[in-house]
């Protein structure tokens, strides 16, 4: 755990987000690519518990466009579970098809979820099953298990979106 888990689970979240920021800019001076990456997930878990979706998608996008560009899989794997909660508000089936992309990415590359983070993320897959029906849940589940990286990165980029009062918000505040 680092000090801005620690911020963050305080609910300090302008705290948790300066850390963040200070470890990007010492990643830019590295040239440290993934870190920039895994940084830009953090500020989006950070923004989406401190109820900015917006904000937390804008941070999620960026990390999965690295993610991807570089080959992080890692990176990739995360950014899908953050867009994939960003979604589940307005579009919970995207948010179980991104979250099974994303079980069968972490599966293959055998990288378990985080003990800190598994509490949320089982809460984030019952969220996604609870607002559909368990047949539709079941067929969307399956579905996002067969894409490819590449078509889970395309989805989430197309079709995750901050609602129209948020975009608003965000080009005129």
């Amino acid at each position: 755990m680092n000090i801005s888990d620690l911020a963050l689970d305080s609910g300090v979240f302008e705290e948790a987000t300066q850390h963040v920021q200070a470890a990007i800019t010492i990643f830019e001076q590295l040239g440290d690519q993934p870190q920039i990456a895994v940084a830009q997930t953090r500020l989006g878990t950070i923004a989406l518990r401190a109820g900015d979706r917006a904000a937390a998608l804008g941070h999620y996008r960026q990390s999965l466009m690295l993610a991807h560009a570089i080959g992080f899989q890692p990176g990739i794997v995360e950014s899908l579970e953050g867009m994939a909660a960003c979604s589940l508000a307005k579009q919970p089936l995207l948010a179980a098809k991104l979250l099974a992309a994303s079980a069968a990415l972490r599966a293959t590359i055998q990288l378990p979820v985080a003990f800190l983070e598994m509490r949320h993320h089982t809460q984030l897959i019952e969220a996604t099953r609870h607002a559909s029906d368990s047949v539709h849940w079941a067929a969307t589940w399956q579905a996002g298990q067969s894409l490819s990286v590449a078509q889970a990165v395309a989805l989430a980029l197309a079709k995750v979106t901050a609602g129209l009062d948020e975009l608003i918000d965000i080009m005129y505040h």
